[in-house]
């Protein structure tokens, strides 16, 4: 497409869907209860990303186009909650939630958890079998949608075989070799990677913890007082959000790697079950002189741990702002200032191998369209069709620079060991220097 990307740009893509996840979160709880609810619930989750320094917080990641999906499809599930019935709205929830798919497939079970909220919803909202059978059509039609416009420019560019096997597959491919971890195994990693003081997050996680704990304890008297388990007509959110966040949990638990990014998809659920059980606690607090306490306690609970969280970052040295010198200088590494000997900014590259970073560093067009070329070499059963696909595209593209960055690896992957890429470069490029064992070629 002769797009560049960089840092700065990839960072103000997940900033913007950051911000546009935290406003829709933030309507979401101000349509079930108020403002002040959602204001006060919403000081955890803004803390969470403007005090992460965790470069898989920092930076752009796969989970912030799912989340900010998530926020979204809240946020409408609230608004036909507590708003008078609209088929358009349930055909905006099925469009909004139709594209998680395409997002990350991770994010699934999440989504399939909050279409469930809002078909029970429908279910109980109905003035007849009839009526919620016609949602339950409008919402199917909705969910369809982005697949449908998808499917159409698959065909109309004959590219579906290279997404089917590109995309579908390598999902299926990468569930089905997960780790070998017991369940409750990989749950104790969780539980190590989310309270980690490295990361920085913790507070967001233990605040959650306290106020299940304690908003079990307190809604369980309640029901035995009055007798009944729904004491609010919102009270169902309680579920609702615990559902949600027991869903994320084992998207996040289930892949069994210790990658941080992953707790991006815990965040808004969190804080969608704090902000839950604050605004039932305003709500009986209302006639309660026991609940008003409860209600000044919680306040008290969100200063204190703004104020910690905030107090530990200010003490540490950022490890950001603290290079921003170098930065500054328009810093580039050694292997970088060599490839940019050989090429024009108007030129493009193709790397093989782990360095995608050299797509971004050097600020080349990207030459093929396969940049994470390990995973398609690591066992994996399709690897003809990949590597012909790296050959073909190089070909058509006739990129100016090739970057064997697996040299530095075991024989067995630096592209001379596969023919089909081999013969490319034998007959369109020649090596001209070499920088900490990767290999530059330029084309002849």
């Amino acid at each position: 497409m002769n797009i560049r990307i960089d840092y700065a740009s990839a960072r103000l893509i997940g900033l913007f869907l950051v911000i546009l996840s935290v406003i829709f979160f933030y309507y979401s709880l101000k349509y079930l209860y108020d403002n002040r609810v959602a204001r006060i619930a919403t000081i955890p989750v803004v803390l969470f990303f403007s005090l992460a320094v965790h470069s898989n917080f920092v930076h752009y990641s796969s989970e912030h186009f799912p989340i900010a999906i998530l926020s979204t499809a809240l946020w409408i599930t609230c608004y036909v909650y507590t708003r008078k019935f609209s088929d358009r709205m349930v055909f905006i929830f099925g469009a909004v939630i139709g594209m998680m798919p395409y997002a990350k497939m991770q994010g699934l079970p999440v989504a399939l958890a909050i279409t469930l909220i809002f078909a029970h919803i429908l279910w109980t909202r109905k003035e007849s079998l009839r009526q919620f059978l016609k949602s339950l059509a409008t919402l199917a039609l909705g969910l369809l949608l982005f697949s449908a416009i998808n499917l159409f420019f698959l065909i109309l560019f004959s590219t579906f075989g290279d997404f089917w096997r590109s995309y579908i597959l390598q999902n299926f491919l990468f569930y089905a070799n997960l780790s070998n971890l017991t369940f409750g195994e990989k749950f104790s990693q969780f539980i190590s990677m989310a309270s980690s003081k490295r990361l920085n997050s913790s507070s967001l996680f233990q605040i959650t913890s306290i106020f299940l704990i304690a908003a079990t304890i307190l809604f369980f008297r309640e029901s035995m007082v009055r007798r009944k388990l729904l004491f609010t007509n919102t009270f169902i959110f309680f579920f609702y959000s615990l559902f949600i966040v027991v869903v994320s949990i084992y998207v996040v638990v289930r892949p069994g790697n210790l990658f941080p990014h992953y707790l991006l998809f815990l965040v808004f659920p969190c804080g969608f079950l704090i902000g839950v059980v604050i605004g039932e606690i305003f709500k009986l607090s209302e006639n309660n002189a026991f609940y008003k306490q409860i209600k000044f306690l919680i306040l008290l609970l969100m200063i204190a741990a703004s104020l910690l969280q905030s107090y530990n970052l200010i003490k540490s040295e950022h490890p950001y702002l603290s290079q921003r010198q170098k930065y500054l200088q328009d810093y580039q590494t050694p292997l970088v200032r060599t490839i940019l000997q050989y090429a024009s900014p108007t030129d493009s590259i193709a790397v093989w191998g782990k360095r995608n970073d050299l797509y971004i560093e050097t600020g080349l067009y990207q030459g093929v369209r396969g940049s994470a070329m390990e995973r398609a070499l690591y066992n994996n059963p399709d690897e003809a069709y990949y590597l012909k696909l790296f050959a073909d595209d190089l070909l058509k593209s006739k990129s100016k620079v090739f970057v064997d960055a697996m040299a530095g690896e075991k024989k067995i992957y630096r592209h001379d060991a596969y023919p089909e890429i081999a013969n490319v470069i034998e007959n369109n490029y020649r090596m001209v220097d070499e920088v900490e064992g990767i290999r530059i070629y330029v084309r002849k």
